[in-house]
C-alpha cells in the first residue's frame, strides 16, 4: 500500500482480489521509505515525509504524504484491510474450505494457524515485524 496511483477504492479492491483468489496467507505493508534509502531521500527532498521518528517506520503507519489521500487515511485503510482480511469467515474460506484442501491438508492447517496468529495481532493493532 502507498504507491502514488493507489486510491481508497484500489485498496478495497485488494480485499476482493485476496478473497476471490483465496490467497492462503496474505500480508500487507504500507510503503515505508527506510532512512538511508533512495526513496527516503526522494520523499524528504520533496517534502513528503510526515515524520522522521524511526519508531513509526513500522510498515503499518504511513510516514509520508500519499498522493491520493492523507497519511492518516492510508494508515486507517491499512488496518481496515487487515481486519477485513482476517475475519474468521475469510480465514476459513482461504484455508480449510479451499477446493485443494485434501491435496495437502497439512499446508492448509498450517495456513489456518498462521492466519489465526495474524488475526490476534491485527485486532490488537500490533504492527508486523518488518526488520
Amino acid at each position: 500500500m502507498g504507491l502514488d496511483a493507489q486510491t481508497a477504492n484500489s485498496i478495497r479492491a485488494t480485499l476482493q482480489f485476496v478473497n476471490r483468489a483465496r490467497i492462503p496467507i496474505p500480508r500487507y505493508y504500507i510503503l515505508t521509505p527506510i532512512p538511508g534509502s533512495e526513496l527516503y531521500r526522494q520523499y524528504r527532498d520533496a517534502g513528503r515525509l510526515e515524520t522522521e521518528e524511526w519508531r513509526r517506520f513500522d510498515g503499518s503507519t504511513a510516514v509520508f504524504k500519499p498522493a491520493t489521500m492523507t497519511s492518516e487515511e492510508m494508515t486507517e485503510l491499512y488496518w481496515w484491510l487487515n481486519r477485513e482480511t482476517f475475519r474468521y469467515r475469510g480465514i476459513l474460506r482461504r484455508t480449510l474450505l479451499r477446493g485443494t484442501f485434501w491435496r495437502d491438508p497439512a499446508m492448509h492447517l498450517f495456513a489456518l494457524g498462521v492466519n489465526l496468529h495474524y488475526r490476534r495481532y491485527v485486532y490488537r493493532r500490533v504492527p508486523p515485524n518488518i526488520f
